[in-house]
C-alpha cells in the first residue's frame, strides 16, 4: 500500500514538474527555470544544446506522453522551452494522443531532444526550434538540421565501434516478435542507441507489428542492424541506417538521402 502511494505522488510531482514547456492559451502563465538577461539566457541555451559533457547512463521512454517528455528533456536541460502546439497540430501531430519511445544509452538530454522532434517529422519538411527570446521555440519549419559538433562527431565513431563488437545475442532476440521490441531488445543487449523513423516506414507500407526473428545468435552488433533493416525493407521501400549525434537512426533511404542534402545546404 505505501508503495502504490509513493508511486502516485511521484506521478504527480513528475506533472507538477514539467509544467514549463509552454502556454495552453495565449495568456496563460508560464514559471521560468531561467534567470538573466534575454542574451545571457539565448547563450545559456546554445551551449545546452551542444555540451557534451553532462551524458546520462539511459533515457528510458515508453509510450510517454509527447507533451511530457518534452517537458522532462527541457527540465534536466534547465531551459525554458515553448511548443507551439497550434502548428503541430496542423500537421497532424496531436497534443492530446501523440507519445513518443525512446531507449537511449550514454545520452544528453538535447540528445533526447533531438530524437523526439527527428521522430515527429512530417511527410515533408521537419519539426525543429530556434532559441528566441529566451526560450528554446519548438515548431515546425520547411527545412531544419540538428547541426553536429566536433565533440558529438567523435561520440559516432565510439558508436560505430561498438556496431564492430561481437554481441552474444539475448534469447529474447531470436524469438519472434514484431520489430519495434527487437529494435529495444537490440539496443537492450548493446547498450545503443537505437531510434527508428516509424511514421515514416508505416508510410512506406512497413508493418512495424510484424514478427521478426534476429538470426544468428553470436555477431557482430552491426550485423544484427543490418538484418533488422533488411528485412523491413523485404516487402517495401529501400531501407538503411545512419548516425547521428551518437545514436544509429533507421529510416527509408530516401529520407535519409535528402536529409544528409539538406544538412549540406544549410549553415
Amino acid at each position: 500500500m505505501l508503495r502504490a502511494i509513493l508511486s502516485s505522488l511521484c506521478a504527480v510531482l513528475l506533472l507538477a514538474a514539467c509544467t514549463d514547456i509552454g502556454p495552453r492559451q495565449p495568456g496563460d502563465h508560464v514559471r521560468s527555470l531561467m534567470t538573466g538577461t534575454i542574451a545571457e539566457r539565448n547563450a545559456f541555451i546554445t551551449h545546452a544544446l551542444t555540451d557534451e559533457s553532462d551524458r546520462v547512463h539511459q533515457i528510458n521512454m515508453q509510450n510517454r506522453s509527447l507533451e511530457i517528455g518534452l517537458q522532462y528533456l527541457a527540465n534536466h536541460l534547465n531551459i525554458d522551452a515553448q511548443v507551439d502546439w497550434d502548428a503541430l497540430e496542423r500537421q497532424g501531430i496531436s497534443r492530446e494522443h501523440a507519445t513518443t519511445t525512446l531507449n537511449l544509452y550514454d545520452a544528453t538530454y538535447a540528445d533526447g531532444l533531438r530524437a523526439i522532434l527527428w521522430q515527429l517529422r512530417p511527410r515533408s519538411g521537419s519539426i525543429g526550434y530556434a532559441v528566441e527570446g529566451g526560450r528554446l521555440v519548438i515548431r515546425p519549419m520547411p527545412a531544419f538540421a540538428f547541426p553536429e559538433t566536433a565533440a558529438q562527431r567523435k561520440v559516432n565513431d565510439a558508436v560505430k565501434a561498438k556496431l564492430g563488437e561481437i554481441l552474444e545475442a539475448p534469447a529474447s532476440l531470436l524469438q519472434a516478435r514484431p520489430f519495434d521490441g527487437q529494435f529495444y531488445v537490440l539496443g537492450f543487449a548493446a547498450k545503443m542507441s537505437i531510434i527508428v523513423d516509424w511514421d515514416e516506414l508505416t508510410r512506406a507500407g512497413v508493418k512495424r507489428d510484424a514478427p521478426v526473428v534476429a538470426n544468428p545468435a553470436s555477431a557482430k552488433a552491426g550485423a544484427y542492424v543490418m538484418v533488422l533493416v533488411n528485412q523491413l525493407a523485404m516487402d517495401g521501400p529501400a531501407v538503411r541506417y545512419d548516425i547521428r549525434h551518437g545514436m544509429v537512426r533507421v529510416s527509408t533511404q530516401a529520407r535519409l538521402d535528402a536529409e544528409h542534402a539538406l544538412e549540406q545546404r544549410l549553415p
